[in-house]
């Protein structure tokens, strides 16, 4: 689900759902081959809300606030599909 589209570039803030089926389930940020441009913004787990560091997860449930250009986007639906 698109957010928000940030103006002056291509980029657009998009909050992804962390299924079971989600790829990057269960691995450090800092071990993710994310793509170029892409930066997580936040995670929602339940009632919590954090910012990730490099030691965060991505747990099954999960809302994840995602920053990323078109292709960088179509990548990371990918990911969480």
């Amino acid at each position: 689900m698109s957010l928000a589209t940030l103006k002056g570039n291509d980029a657009e803030i998009i909050e992804f759902f962390a299924s079971e089926k989600c790829a990057i389930l269960n691995t450090q940020v800092m071990d993710l081959r994310l793509p170029k441009g892409v930066l997580l913004g936040a995670i929602t787990r339940g009632q919590e809300l954090f910012i990730p560091t490099g030691h965060s997860q991505i747990k099954v449930g999960d809302k994840v606030v995602v920053i990323a250009g078109p292709v960088a986007k179509r990548r990371m639906e990918e990911l969480f599909a």
